[in-house]
């Protein structure tokens, strides 16, 4: 009777550790996936910072093209809804038309037309604030030109992979419309 009582007994300790043990790792689990729980929910943030910010830069993509109609030259600038502006220049599209830009903070910005006759600093900017670049300043990388005599047509300022300026003629048929990149949406977190 007493090994029978020690046997019980020694299942009772038995139990009573493998209680505390599955305790414990119940304790243990709930602990990771408050943890995991905190780590999702940080992606989450994350996620949704960055979802702002391509949205943002997305609606602020435009494209600049030149437009050359009957000897007249000008600049549009369009987004996917249309264009936005359009600035007249004084140049004479025949002889050689230059646009300049400059890299400031990783982004590519048009910054002037000029024919050859005109001095760089009296051509016709496209946005004002470009007039001074502050070239010490950490962000501001360089600054190019890609410049030739023109048609009448619409010529596309297109960027190459090395980041060199070009101006290809867009052929007249093809639409004058940009397709917007999609929107990065909202979902719910999974659980």
């Amino acid at each position: 009777m007493a090994i029978l009582g020690k046997t019980i007994a020694g299942a009772g300790v038995v139990a009573m550790g493998c209680l505390a043990y599955v305790g414990y790792e119940f304790t243990s689990s709930l602990r990771e996936k408050d943890k995991l729980r905190e780590e999702l929910q940080g992606l989450q943030g994350e996620h949704d910072r960055l979802k702002t910010t391509y949205n943002d830069a997305v609606k602020k993509t435009a494209v600049t093209e030149l437009l050359v109609c009957e000897g007249e030259l000008s600049v549009s600038i369009r987004n996917a809804h249309g264009e936005v502006e359009n600035i007249p220049t004084p140049y004479d599209p025949s002889e050689e038309i230059y646009v300049d830009y400059v890299v400031l903070d990783g982004r590519l910005w048009i910054r002037r037309v000029f024919d050859a006759a005109t001095p760089p600093n009296q051509g016709t900017y496209i946005d004002p604030s470009l007039g001074n670049v502050n070239w010490e300043a950490s962000g501001s990388k360089m600054g190019k030109a890609v410049y030739r005599s023109l048609t009448d047509g619409r010529w596309l300022v297109t960027v190459t992979g090395d980041g060199s300026l070009g101006l290809a003629q867009v052929d007249p048929t093809t639409p004058n419309e940009l397709t917007s990149l999609p929107e990065v949406r909202e979902f719910e977190p999974e659980e």
